[in-house]
């Protein structure tokens, strides 16, 4: 069985130049052959019925951060991601990930649904330089590299593929 999935996620920067993470825990593992339950993402989520991926993530950076972002701008990465959890359900994803700049580091948890309230662990600003980022487990693997290309480069002029 397959469950495909597609989603869009946030690079999210603060005036201060730090990006958002949120750490989750899944109550099992998506992934056999990486257990892995506790770990850090972008925020984003699940392009519903009729949506685009850039309504979609002006709508989770909402939902999640309670911050509103008009406009998204382009895509500035993708991913697709495909992984088989222990009852043999394979898990895909087509990602596209778009750099929004917020106001402030102000965030309310206000808009969340019930599951996420539990799902989402801790919200945190990192400087993209802090050594404690690269001791993390943050999916992508190479959300750092990437945010860090992004940051001191500005958006690429194409989406580029992450792993």
């Amino acid at each position: 069985m397959i469950v495909f999935r597609p989603s869009a996620r946030a690079l999210i920067t603060d005036p201060d130049g730090r990006v958002l993470l949120l750490r989750v825990r899944d109550a099992v593992a998506l992934d056999a052959s990486d257990p892995v339950t506790d770990y850090w993402i972008t925020v984003g989520g699940g392009v519903e019925p009729g949506e685009t991926f850039r309504t979609a993530v002006v709508r989770e950076i909402f939902e999640e951060t309670g911050h509103v972002v008009d406009d998204p701008g382009p895509c500035i990465w993708r991913r697709r991601k495909s992984v088989t959890d222990a009852a043999g359900v394979t898990h895909a994803s087509d990602e596209r990930y778009f750099w929004c700049s917020v106001p402030s580091s102000d965030l309310s948890q206000d808009n969340l649904i019930p599951s996420e309230r539990t799902y989402f662990q801790e919200y945190r600003w990192w400087d993209i330089d802090d050594p404690a980022l690269r001791t993390i487990r943050v999916f992508p693997a190479d959300f750092g590299a990437a945010a860090c290309r992004v940051l001191l480069h500005g958006r690429p002029p194409i989406p580029r593929w992450l792993r």
